[in-house]
């Protein structure tokens, strides 16, 4: 193969690489539920996005939120980023898009809550499945107890 052609395979992948990493990263986005998903302005929006392997038939499910205060607005499967044939079933990501639609609420409530649990649809859901709750707060509440 000549050199040429390595370069133009080369500049596919990294063109394909960053427009998978733009998509993911139009808006704050949050992948730790350790760590407060703080809204700053009316009508925000943010994306929680998780390690994910629809191959499995396991999927993020959207469990509990205050519709409310929050809308989904959508969410999609990124498969992973390589295109290596030997990552047949390999994880990719879900990126779950929320939006603030009352922060009104919010700043009286002060937070709000996402709960997302990772399980196969068709299963009972039972306590081992991966369950995560992301805090939602406003950064113009008052802090003062």
């Amino acid at each position: 193969m000549s050199k040429k052609c390595i370069k133009i395979i080369w500049l596919l992948i990294l063109f394909v690489t960053y427009s998978v990493y733009a998509q993911l990263n139009n808006c704050p986005h949050f992948t730790d539920p350790a760590k407060n998903i703080t809204v700053q302005k009316p009508n925000q929006e943010f994306d929680i996005i998780l390690k994910s392997n629809p191959t499995t038939g396991y999927s993020w499910e959207l469990k509990k939120y205050d519709a409310k205060i929050i809308a989904k607005v959508q969410n999609k499967f990124y498969p992973p980023f390589r295109t290596d044939p030997q990552l047949v079933g390999a994880p990719g990501y879900e990126k779950w898009t929320f939006k603030v639609i009352n922060q009104k609420l919010l700043s009286s409530s002060q937070e709000t809550s996402i709960t997302m649990v990772y399980r196969r649809p068709w299963e009972k859901e039972n306590p081992d499945d991966q369950t995560l709750t992301f805090r939602v707060v406003n950064k113009h509440a008052d802090k003062a107890t």
